[in-house]
């Protein structure tokens, strides 16, 4: 994760039915949640390179807890990005 957006300013990203879409980076948790998945990137063919690799990845991460509960590939991205802050951001604090 060596690129992140500025505001406003596009990235690329694999969508949950492996289809390369386009998004305006405005912090939001999506944003955010893509961002930490490492599904996010500063081109349509960076994205296109690594879709596999993205589909995978969120995939085998989450195959148990989404199978249990059902979760979309969105609120997998989403489970990811807490999971993130959890292990990163929220323990660095204490």
């Amino acid at each position: 994760m060596d690129w992140i957006p500025m505001v406003g300013e596009p990235y690329y990203y694999v969508s949950g039915d492996s289809i390369i879409l386009k998004n305006y980076w405005d912090k939001s948790l999506y944003d955010l949640s893509n961002y930490y998945c490492g599904n996010c990137f500063k081109t349509e063919q960076d994205a296109l390179a690594n879709k596999d690799d993205v589909v995978l990845r969120l995939n085998e991460a989450f195959s148990m807890r989404a199978s249990k509960y059902g979760l979309s590939l969105v609120a997998r991205r989403e489970l990811c990005y807490l999971i993130y802050l959890k292990e990163n951001l929220i323990m660095s604090v204490k």
